[in-house]
């Protein structure tokens, strides 16, 4: 009996060490709206840092094939499910990823909308719900951070400088990395703001295929890297 006790206790330990120490790394949409259906609450409740990836489409185009699970309607979901789902965070790391950026049809072909209108559609449709979500956090939550799309990133960065009432940080100014602060009212006595950071870079991609064959498939979404971008040198600042 006291053998089985030491090896329980051992476990019990090890299930802690696991859960607590470590930072948990995903980009299953589908784990992460049902993670608290596969772990149980007390798993849950010991995970203390997570890094995340959300791809989407909000804005793609009619012509474009979206996903069932691509949606503003899905992502709400997941914002919804966070806070309950790791009650006891302290560090977040969420890089969202797709088609963050609207567009409007213009003689005949989809072209992007000029940056205040944008702006102001992807605020009330992604930032204004991340704001909500971020409050829901217990005040254990000491840092957060969203990556975005350069594109999406660039248009937020160059109107946060114009602001010039929140903190810019800039590689070419010998930060560490592309991101800029946002601030929240926050009564409940949580986050008093987040960073919104530069993350994957949208570059345009070339295509090799023949006369009449399809463009190659995009990369599932479990190919994503879960490292937090991170860039090294003014030779790699994307010059916006």
């Amino acid at each position: 009996m006291g053998w089985l006790l030491s090896c329980r206790q051992a476990y019990c330990e090890g299930v802690d060490v696991l859960y607590g120490t470590n930072t948990i790394h995903t980009a299953s949409k589908q784990m992460l709206l049902h993670l608290d259906k596969l772990l149980l609450p007390q798993r849950l409740s010991k995970i203390k840092s997570v890094e995340l990836v959300w791809y989407f489409k909000p804005y793609a185009p009619n012509t474009v094939v979206v996903g069932p699970l691509d949606d503003l309607r899905t992502f709400y979901a997941f914002l919804e499910a966070l806070p309950r789902t790791f009650p006891n965070l302290t560090s977040i790391y969420m890089a969202l990823w797709g088609d963050l950026t609207p567009m409007k049809e213009h003689n005949g072909r989809q072209v992007y909308m000029n940056e205040a209108e944008s702006i102001k559609i992807t605020d009330r449709d992604i930032v204004t719900p991340i704001d909500r979500m971020i409050s829901k956090f217990s005040p254990k939550l000491r840092q957060c951070t969203i990556a975005l799309g350069s594109l999406e990133y660039e248009r937020r960065r160059r109107q946060a400088v114009k602001a010039g009432d929140v903190e810019v940080e800039q590689i070419h100014l010998h930060h560490l990395q592309e991101r800029h602060w946002r601030p929240l009212n926050n009564s409940s006595g949580g986050l008093k703001g987040y960073w919104i950071q530069l993350g994957h870079r949208e570059l345009g991609r070339v295509w090799s295929c023949g006369f009449g064959e399809p463009p190659p498939p995009e990369p599932p979404e479990d190919e994503v890297l879960f490292q937090p971008w991170y860039l090294v040198g003014e030779q790699r600042h994307l010059r916006f």
